[in-house]
Order: structure tokens, then C-alpha cells, then sequence
């Protein structure tokens, strides 16, 4: 005897006040670009609408937009997730992309999800406050095809493709490609200036932005180095690799290998178009991967200095073999260490504009963090 899941086609109420607080609390752990958090809400009783808030914009590193969109995308996602853990379909409505100023997406709070719904979703969101990127190295130990290949299937379903770097050239391409990038970067006096200005060694002193990477792992956002007033050489380092446990050297046995030092797997995030639309679902992909990846109990570190540029990107897609356009690098493993401490969070109240009115009240204490 089988089952099936059926939505019942009644209408609920709409959403309490709480719990839309619960939806967007969940969205605002959502991974952006330098922890910008470039997001806003609308509550109109029954809609939440989701903008971009473009005075969190990067305009050195992300000139386009592109990855503000993309962090929209991630908080879209964690929002849908919250909502049909709450029992509701939320059916996102995108609007089109030639309104300056306005909403992105529309998400209804009335419509039912049934209950086999709600049993996966809130699987999902019981993930978002362990989900942590990996800051450190991963164990020496690969990870399954089958898991790598649940991670393309998810990526499909939110119409973006996740495609595994196999093979010793390739992935020895790549891991250059990380290298040549982020040694640009470094040596780029604004792109230098930009971080700086996201970066903090105090996590209680701001509430977004990036903290620096422990000093044992040489990753992208070590202090000293991208310090604006500071020299870079434009060449990659011997000391400094962007990707901990990863054989950069050429000549030498590809990772993974018997003779080699097993490394995670790289995953390329792409999509057939490269639009706002194909950047939002690229953010709802890579925000879906992430949680899966958690409750899998896998780690996995962005590495996106090869598609912060426009001729990067295109070498990445040609030496993975990727015929769309790549909008994030992922190294996915076993962490080696224990999760770090949770990136800072801005308060919820700071979320939603000004006409919206679903702020904390006695009953519904708010953290700071």
C-alpha cells in the first residue's frame, strides 16, 4: 500500500507576525558577498516581498551586481524553506527584471504545502543555524560520488547545474585558476580598499562583514594581506594558497591520487543564461546546496576569486568543461576541525523597510547578533 502527499486546496490564515519574523530571522542567515547581507523585506499581512538593498552593493568586486543578486537569491531560498516548514507553499512570484526599486520576488503566505512537504522543509531548516563555510582544512577523506551527484539533482531543481571538476588537469587548471585570481585580487589597490572596509577582527563591533581567517590556513581573508595601504605581488605565493590541503604545485601528483594528498572535491555552480533571473537561481541553488551539505554532515568553502572577473569566469568554464556560465566555485569535504563560530548577523528589525510593521515587541525578544 503506497501513500501520497496531497495539498489541500483551502485556503489558512495568513502568517502571524511572529512567525514571518521567524521566516526572515531564517533568511538573514543566508551566505552573501563579504557578509554584506544585501537584502529587504516587505510584509503587507498577507505578502513578503524580497528586494535588493543596493546601498549594500560592492561595486569593485561586483561592478554588475551580479553577486548582490545572487546573496538575494540565498536569502530567497532560506525564506521558502522557513515558510513551508511553517505549513505554507510560498510560490514564488519573480517579477520582471525592469523595475528599478522593486521587489524581486513575491512569496503568499495563504496557500497550504502539505504535510510531506513540511516534513523535508523543516529538515532543511533545522540546518540554517549549523550551516557554517569552511574556514579551515578539510579531513583527508573523499566524498562520495552519490552525494556529489544528490548535490547536482538539487542544484537542477532550482534550474542552475552543479557540475564535479574531475580529472587530474582539470582540476590542477582550477586549482591555478584560485591561485592567479586571488593573487590579482590581493594586488588590486581598490579591491584591497573594498575588503578592508568589510573586514573586522571584532565580531561584536559589527553586526555584517567578513572576520579574518584563522591565522593557520592562509585563506583569502587574512588581515595583513589585504591591508589597502600594502603592497601585493600580483604572483601567487609559495606560503599563501586560497585552498587549504589543495596541491597547487605543478608536476607534482594530483590531488587525490594514491601518491597525492586527498582533497576536497571542487563543485561549479553555473547557469544556461547569465541575467538577474539566472543569478537569483543560482543564489537559491548554491543556498540549498549549503544546507544539504550540513545535514550530510559535509563542509564547503567558496572559493569565487576566478569568477569575481568576467575573463576568469570564462577560463574556469573552459578548463572544467563547463558550457554555462560558472557563478560560484565550491571546494566540498569533510571538515577536519570543529565548526567555527557563526558569522555576525544584522538585527531583524534592520531587514525590513519602512513600511513594513512586523517589529519586536515584549513578546518577541530579538538578539542583537
Amino acid at each position: 500500500m503506497t501513500t501520497s502527499c496531497f495539498r489541500s486546496t483551502a485556503a489558512i490564515r495568513p502568517m502571524t507576525t511572529a512567525e514571518v519574523r521567524r521566516v526572515v530571522r531564517a533568511a538573514g542567515r543566508a551566505p552573501s558577498v563579504h557578509n554584506s547581507q544585501p537584502w529587504l523585506f516587505d510584509w503587507d499581512g498577507r505578502h513578503l516581498d524580497l528586494r535588493a538593498d543596493w546601498t549594500r552593493h560592492l561595486p569593485v568586486l561586483d561592478p554588475v551586481g551580479r553577486q548582490l543578486s545572487m546573496s538575494c537569491g540565498a536569502a530567497l531560498a532560506l525564506s521558502v524553506v522557513g515558510m513551508r516548514a511553517a505549513g505554507r507553499d510560498p510560490q514564488p512570484q519573480l517579477f520582471p527584471d525592469d523595475r528599478p526599486g522593486g521587489p524581486l520576488v513575491r512569496l503568499d503566505t495563504r496557500t497550504p504545502l502539505a504535510a510531506c512537504g513540511v516534513t523535508r522543509a523543516r529538515e532543511l531548516f533545522s540546518a540554517i543555524g549549523a550551516r557554517r563555510m569552511v574556514r579551515g582544512s578539510f579531513a583527508a577523506r573523499r566524498v562520495p560520488a552519490s552525494l556529489l551527484c544528490c548535490l547536482a539533482g538539487i542544484a537542477a531543481t532550482e534550474s542552475a547545474v552543479a557540475s564535479p571538476v574531475l580529472g587530474p588537469q582539470p582540476r590542477r587548471a582550477v586549482a591555478h585558476l584560485i591561485d592567479v585570481s586571488d593573487a590579482t585580487e590581493r594586488a588590486d589597490p581598490a579591491c584591497r580598499w573594498e575588503l578592508h572596509e568589510w573586514l573586522h577582527d571584532h565580531p561584536d563591533h559589527r553586526a555584517d562583514g567578513v572576520m579574518p581567517a584563522p591565522a593557520d590556513t592562509g585563506a583569502r581573508t587574512f588581515p595583513n594581506r589585504y591591508r589597502p595601504d600594502r603592497q601585493a605581488d600580483p604572483r601567487p605565493s609559495s606560503d599563501h594558497h586560497p585552498l587549504p590541503g589543495f596541491d597547487h604545485s605543478p608536476g607534482q601528483h594530483p590531488p587525490g591520487t594514491a601518491e597525492g594528498t586527498p582533497a576536497p572535491d571542487l563543485l561549479i555552480l553555473s547557469t544556461a543564461g547569465d541575467g538577474p533571473g539566472d543569478w537569483l537561481a543560482a543564489g537559491r541553488a548554491l543556498a540549498t546546496i549549503l544546507l544539504v551539505t550540513t545535514r550530510l554532515g559535509l563542509g564547503a568553502m567558496l572559493l569565487n576569486q576566478p569568477v569575481d572577473a568576467e575573463d576568469t569566469r570564462r577560463e574556469l568554464a573552459r578548463a572544467a568543461g563547463v558550457t554555462g556560465h560558472p557563478q560560484a566555485l565550491l571546494a566540498i569535504g569533510y571538515p577536519a576541525g570543529r565548526p567555527g563560530a557563526p558569522t555576525p548577523r544584522r538585527h531583524i528589525d534592520t531587514f525590513f523597510t519602512n513600511r513594513s510593521e512586523p517589529f519586536s515587541h515584549p513578546a518577541d525578544p530579538e538578539p542583537h547578533r
